[in-house]
């Protein structure tokens, strides 16, 4: 197991690649749901949220590419496979799978912000990053889905 950055620090590097492999997966599995919902979607607004499944399916597979770099640099292995959901039909399901995508990944990513703060700035700050941007999408879809 190579994890230099995270040698001598006190870090659970074990823990640490458990945790991006889950992220990796768990990400891929964004990409395949998202442009899955985004061809399902139908309705008045299909064409807009047409478009912002598209979106989320790149950010997602940016987001795996990402997490499989540090995963595989700090010498993890990839995942087997990936965490896409069953198919869903109708908006606001699909808008609420996607929900819940989106705390499914919050929750990784503070998994990891937890198991590396104090030990590696630049997994904190990747951690950080990533974290930030999943509780934007995670309260967008919230309004979306709001009464």
């Amino acid at each position: 197991m190579t994890t230099s950055i995270l040698d001598g620090t006190g870090a659970d590097a074990a823990a640490v690649l458990e945790a991006l492999r889950r992220i990796v997966a768990a990400e891929l599995g964004g990409a395949v749901a998202y442009t899955r919902y985004a061809a399902l979607v139908g309705g008045l607004h299909r064409l807009s949220l047409s478009a912002w499944f598209d979106s989320q399916a790149t950010e997602s597979l940016t987001h795996a590419r990402r997490a499989a770099e540090i995963l595989v640099g700090l010498g993890g292995t990839m995942p087997d496979g990936v965490d896409a959901p069953d198919d869903v039909v109708g908006t606001r399901e699909l808008l609420a799978a996607a929900r819940d995508h989106e705390r499914a990944a919050r929750d990784l990513y503070r998994r990891l912000l937890t198991l590396v703060e104090g030990h590696s700035v630049m997994l904190e700050e990747y951690a950080r990053s990533i974290l930030s941007v999943e509780e934007e999408h995670a309260l967008e879809l919230e309004r979306l889905l709001a009464p």
